[in-house]
């Protein structure tokens, strides 16, 4: 789902809840995330190429509020202002 790894790195900074992870030449250690009993929910944005619009974006926005999520992390950037970009209107509408 995550062909660059970045959604799956944050997901494992927030959630992760891990016994014994081996990072040669470290011995296994514990790691837990920020939120390690959080629920999380993966919404594919982009493709493999890094390619989107932002039709696929405020859908996965309406569908992550309708699959009742709390947070929705998201880090991209856009060329217009916060204020008339309609994911960042969406967003605080959700």
């Amino acid at each position: 789902m995550d062909c660059q790894g970045h959604g799956t790195h944050v997901a494992g900074i927030v959630g992760g809840n891990a016994l014994n992870i081996a990072v040669e030449p470290l011995p296994p250690q514990p790691f837990i995330g920020v939120a390690p009993d959080a629920t999380i929910g993966a919404y594919r944005i982009f493709g493999c190429n890094g390619g989107t619009n932002s039709a696929v974006i405020m859908a996965a926005m309406e569908l992550a509020f309708n699959d009742g999520m709390d947070v929705i992390n998201m880090s991209f950037g856009s060329g217009s202002s916060f204020q008339t970009n309609p994911i960042a209107v969406l967003g605080e509408i959700l």
